[in-house]
Protein backbone atom coordinates (compact mmCIF):
# COMPACT_ATOMS: atom_id res chain seq x y z
CA UNK A 1 0.00 0.00 0.00
CA UNK A 2 1.39 3.44 -0.85
CA UNK A 3 1.97 5.88 1.98
CA UNK A 4 -1.08 8.05 2.70
CA UNK A 5 -0.94 11.74 1.96
CA UNK A 6 0.08 13.72 5.01
CA UNK A 7 -0.49 17.32 6.05
CA UNK A 8 0.83 19.26 9.04
CA UNK A 9 -1.16 22.30 10.16
CA UNK A 10 -0.92 24.96 12.82
CA UNK A 11 -1.40 23.65 16.33
CA UNK A 12 -5.08 23.13 17.20
CA UNK A 13 -6.23 23.37 13.57
CA UNK A 14 -9.09 20.84 13.22
CA UNK A 15 -7.66 19.58 9.92
CA UNK A 16 -9.29 18.71 6.62
CA UNK A 17 -12.68 16.99 6.68
CA UNK A 18 -12.35 13.23 6.46
CA UNK A 19 -8.64 13.13 7.36
CA UNK A 20 -7.40 11.27 10.44
CA UNK A 21 -5.48 13.09 13.15
CA UNK A 22 -2.32 11.09 13.96
CA UNK A 23 -0.79 13.36 16.58
CA UNK A 24 0.72 16.65 17.60
CA UNK A 25 4.29 17.03 16.34
CA UNK A 26 6.60 19.10 18.53
CA UNK A 27 9.81 20.53 17.08
CA UNK A 28 12.85 21.35 19.20
CA UNK A 29 16.04 23.20 18.41
CA UNK A 30 19.24 24.23 20.08
CA UNK A 31 22.96 23.85 20.45
CA UNK A 32 24.44 20.69 21.97
CA UNK A 33 28.08 20.82 22.97
CA UNK A 34 30.02 18.05 21.18
CA UNK A 35 31.42 15.24 23.31
CA UNK A 36 33.24 12.64 21.17
CA UNK A 37 32.54 9.05 22.18
CA UNK A 38 34.94 6.27 21.10
CA UNK A 39 32.10 3.72 21.22
CA UNK A 40 30.05 5.54 18.57
CA UNK A 41 30.65 4.53 14.95
CA UNK A 42 29.02 4.83 11.51
CA UNK A 43 26.98 1.96 10.07
CA UNK A 44 25.65 1.69 6.53
CA UNK A 45 21.89 2.29 6.67
CA UNK A 46 21.13 -0.72 4.49
CA UNK A 47 22.91 -3.06 6.91
CA UNK A 48 21.23 -1.32 9.80
CA UNK A 49 17.82 -1.80 8.20
CA UNK A 50 18.23 -5.57 8.55
CA UNK A 51 18.73 -5.14 12.30
CA UNK A 52 15.77 -2.79 12.72
CA UNK A 53 13.39 -5.67 12.04
CA UNK A 54 14.61 -7.45 15.18
CA UNK A 55 14.02 -4.40 17.39
CA UNK A 56 10.67 -3.26 18.75
CA UNK A 57 11.35 0.10 17.13
CA UNK A 58 8.87 2.91 17.57
CA UNK A 59 8.90 5.72 15.05
CA UNK A 60 6.68 8.30 13.39
CA UNK A 61 5.30 5.89 10.78
CA UNK A 62 4.12 3.44 13.43
CA UNK A 63 1.31 5.85 14.34
CA UNK A 64 -0.72 4.76 11.33
CA UNK A 65 -1.64 1.07 11.39
CA UNK A 66 -2.34 1.17 7.64
CA UNK A 67 1.38 1.68 6.97
CA UNK A 68 3.85 -1.20 6.99
CA UNK A 69 6.15 0.89 9.16
CA UNK A 70 8.97 -1.64 9.31
CA UNK A 71 9.12 -1.94 5.52
CA UNK A 72 8.95 1.84 5.04
CA UNK A 73 11.65 2.45 7.67
CA UNK A 74 13.92 -0.13 6.04
CA UNK A 75 13.41 1.50 2.62
CA UNK A 76 14.08 4.93 4.08
CA UNK A 77 17.36 3.79 5.70
CA UNK A 78 18.83 2.55 2.39
CA UNK A 79 21.49 4.89 1.07
CA UNK A 80 21.94 6.64 4.39
CA UNK A 81 24.58 6.37 7.09
CA UNK A 82 23.60 5.97 10.73
CA UNK A 83 25.58 6.72 13.84
CA UNK A 84 25.35 3.73 16.17
CA UNK A 85 26.47 2.72 19.64
CA UNK A 86 26.86 -0.89 20.70
CA UNK A 87 27.79 -3.83 18.51
CA UNK A 88 24.20 -4.97 17.96
CA UNK A 89 23.59 -1.84 17.76
CA UNK A 90 21.81 -0.88 20.95
CA UNK A 91 20.92 2.55 19.54
CA UNK A 92 21.15 4.41 16.24
CA UNK A 93 20.54 7.88 14.85
CA UNK A 94 20.28 9.26 11.34
CA UNK A 95 21.25 12.90 10.91
CA UNK A 96 21.17 15.22 7.91
CA UNK A 97 22.20 18.77 7.18
CA UNK A 98 19.46 21.33 7.58
CA UNK A 99 19.07 24.99 6.70
CA UNK A 100 20.62 25.82 10.07
CA UNK A 101 22.56 22.99 11.69
CA UNK A 102 21.80 19.31 11.82
CA UNK A 103 18.41 17.58 11.67
CA UNK A 104 17.80 14.48 13.77
CA UNK A 105 15.81 12.47 11.22
CA UNK A 106 15.45 9.22 13.11
CA UNK A 107 16.63 7.87 16.42
CA UNK A 108 16.00 4.42 17.83
CA UNK A 109 16.96 2.59 21.01
CA UNK A 110 16.59 -1.13 21.58
CA UNK A 111 13.96 -1.62 24.31
CA UNK A 112 16.45 -3.52 26.50
CA UNK A 113 18.75 -0.48 26.40
CA UNK A 114 16.09 2.15 27.14
CA UNK A 115 17.08 4.61 29.84
CA UNK A 116 20.83 4.02 29.51
CA UNK A 117 21.52 7.38 27.87
CA UNK A 118 22.49 5.95 24.48
CA UNK A 119 20.45 8.41 22.40
CA UNK A 120 22.03 11.27 24.33
CA UNK A 121 25.51 9.85 23.64
CA UNK A 122 24.79 9.70 19.90
CA UNK A 123 23.61 13.31 19.77
CA UNK A 124 26.46 14.61 21.94
CA UNK A 125 28.99 12.71 19.82
CA UNK A 126 27.93 14.66 16.72
CA UNK A 127 27.25 17.91 18.61
CA UNK A 128 26.32 21.28 17.16
CA UNK A 129 23.06 23.04 16.40
CA UNK A 130 20.17 20.57 16.06
CA UNK A 131 16.54 20.49 15.04
CA UNK A 132 14.45 17.50 16.07
CA UNK A 133 10.78 16.62 15.87
CA UNK A 134 8.78 14.16 17.91
CA UNK A 135 5.20 13.66 18.94
CA UNK A 136 3.72 15.30 22.01
CA UNK A 137 3.10 11.95 23.69
CA UNK A 138 6.72 10.76 23.27
CA UNK A 139 7.80 11.72 26.78
CA UNK A 140 11.22 10.04 26.53
CA UNK A 141 12.24 11.99 23.41
CA UNK A 142 10.95 15.26 24.82
CA UNK A 143 12.87 14.73 28.09
CA UNK A 144 16.01 13.95 26.09
CA UNK A 145 15.81 17.09 23.94
CA UNK A 146 15.08 19.26 26.97
CA UNK A 147 17.95 17.66 28.94
CA UNK A 148 20.27 18.52 26.04
CA UNK A 149 19.18 22.17 26.32
CA UNK A 150 17.01 22.19 23.22
CA UNK A 151 13.87 24.33 23.30
CA UNK A 152 10.46 23.67 21.82
CA UNK A 153 9.76 26.17 19.06
CA UNK A 154 6.91 24.73 16.98
CA UNK A 155 3.79 22.58 17.34
CA UNK A 156 1.67 21.29 14.51
CA UNK A 157 -1.17 18.85 14.06
CA UNK A 158 -0.46 15.94 11.69
CA UNK A 159 -3.23 14.37 9.59
CA UNK A 160 -3.27 11.43 7.17
CA UNK A 161 -5.73 11.17 4.33
CA UNK A 162 -8.30 8.40 4.73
Amino acid sequence: MPLPKCVALDHLDPGPAGWRHVGTRVTYGGYVRPHPDHEVWVQDGEKLSDLVSAVNFSGRLWRDDRIDALSETKKWLKGKDAWVVGSYPAAFAVFSGGIVGTVINLIGVHPAAAGLGLAERLIRHVGGTFTAGTYEDNAAARRLYEKLGMKEFKREEVFHEN
